[in-house]
């Protein structure tokens, strides 16, 4: 059974992917703070797709099915440089955040002295 699971994962996200992104693509309603709404539902749908997923052992399909979603959505969406700011603003935060965190976490008293 493992050896299915990795082209399973690749199934399912895929699948789970375009169809979300697919939805997404046609539920907001056209009004005045669309762009808001539209980038508030890609985060929310792609989080739970990798939460979702991954409590479900699939976590590789988690993270596709984010990606092909938002993919889709884009491909769908008119007016996607507005969408392509608020994702720029929020992944400058994002970065400072995540190099910081993985920055925390290098413990240096374990490196061998003489790999350095």
């Amino acid at each position: 059974m493992i050896i299915l699971k990795g082209p399973l994962e690749v199934i399912i996200g895929g699948f789970c992917g375009m169809l979300f992104g697919y939805i997404l693509a046609h539920i907001p309603p056209k009004c005045d703070n669309q762009t808001s709404i539209q980038t508030l539902l890609l985060g929310l749908v792609g989080f739970s797709c990798v939460f979702g997923l991954k409590r479900a052992t699939y976590a590789g399909a988690g993270v596709l099915a984010a990606l092909v979603m938002s993919t889709v959505a884009a491909q769908k969406w008119e007016g996607k440089t507005e969408i392509a700011s608020y994702l720029q603003h929020l992944w400058t935060v994002g970065e400072t955040l995540l190099f910081t965190l993985v920055g925390a976490q290098v413990e240096l008293n374990l490196l061998n002295v003489k790999l350095v």
